[in-house]
């Protein structure tokens, strides 16, 4: 039973591996503002989003590191962390993350963190107990905003979470 789970495993990383290193061999195509296309820098951002629920249990803080280490993203964006700053700073420290940023969680919301590397420059702009708002730039790539976004996917809210949209977009400027 143990060698399964141990095989299974090593499947997952093998695939995660396999597809960090495509990602890295592609060319990606970038168009120029005089027009026509050219080939883009292959320099690339990474960027992990996940609903990481239940961050506290150090199997998910290992499983975590893993998978860091196998997709080496520049920012990672956790939602459903449920800690305090304290806690995700260990966890920070654990994973080899230079900087981030924590909505704490409490008994209505569920906790946000943004998490990056010393390479990248993030500015967080604005946040709420849903969504952190970010100014991310990296040298030799134009600058962009980041926007981690978390809510249950409950109709009765669609209104509030459109509104929360259209205030984040107002605030970017666009």
């Amino acid at each position: 039973m143990s060698e399964e789970v141990l095989d299974s495993e090593s499947l997952t990383e093998k695939k995660l591996r396999k597809n960090a290193n495509e990602g890295r061999n592609k060319m990606r195509i970038k168009r120029k503002k005089s027009g026509g296309w050219r080939a883009a820098s292959p320099k690339t951002m990474k960027v992990l989003c996940w609903n990481y629920r239940r961050i506290k249990n150090p199997a998910i803080v290992r499983d975590l590191k893993q998978l860091l280490i196998v997709t080496n993203p520049n920012i990672v964006f956790l939602c459903e962390t449920k800690v305090r700053s304290n806690e995700m700073e260990g966890i920070r420290i654990r994973c080899h993350i230079d900087s981030c940023f924590l909505v704490a969680a409490n008994e209505c919301r569920k906790g946000l963190t943004i998490l990056w590397k010393n390479e990248v420059k993030v500015t967080v702009k604005n946040f709420s107990d849903h969504h952190i708002d970010s100014l991310v730039l990296i040298n030799g790539m134009d600058d962009f905003h980041f926007t981690g976004f978390y809510d249950f996917a409950e109709l009765n809210r669609r209104d509030y979470l459109w509104q929360l949209f259209k205030k984040v977009g107002v605030v970017q400027g666009e």
